[in-house]
């Protein structure tokens, strides 16, 4: 499946493009945990799938370099990482979820975790309940999405 990978690759190509922001507009390399009050952050949740096919990352100068480094470097210090429960190829799992988290942790970044309680993509329009969740009892649904997230 493609499709996802295509805008992602465009704004990695976007952010690898870009040249050096006005100072006014430079966002600032402080962690937000440091006190910076503003996130500057990208949705990175294909990075493993991309890199496991094959799909290298390069810098301003075209060395090739781990992603997070290249943002890093772009001033990026909040990344949103997308969790499904059971997705098909096990892209955006909990397991893949947390070792981008640890990468963007490790590069000094800040994590977000969307939570999509869904096995395929989710938002405010679209919410089709986990395959492993559909027969489940209002009560008992209840209680899984809570253990889910409680364990995540």
């Amino acid at each position: 499946m493609r499709i996802p990978t295509i805008p992602c690759l465009i704004c990695l190509l976007f952010l690898a493009g870009c040249t050096k922001a006005p100072s006014s507009l430079a966002p600032s390399t402080t962690s937000l945990a440091s006190g910076s009050s503003f996130a500057y952050g990208s949705d990175v949740s294909w990075v493993t799938q991309m890199e496991a096919s094959g799909i290298p990352f390069y810098n301003n100068s075209g060395v090739e370099q781990n992603l997070f480094t290249i943002l890093g470097g772009k001033g990026i210090n909040a990344i949103r990482l997308r969790v499904w429960v059971n997705p098909s190829g096990g892209w955006c799992n909990i397991t893949d979820v947390v070792n981008k988290a640890k990468s963007a942790t490790a590069a000094g970044m800040n994590v977000l975790i969307d939570f999509h309680y869904s096995d395929t993509w989710a938002d405010p329009g679209h919410q089709t309940v986990p395959a492993a969740w559909a027969s489940l009892s209002f009560t008992n649904l209840m209680t899984e999405v809570y253990n889910y997230t409680e364990g995540a």
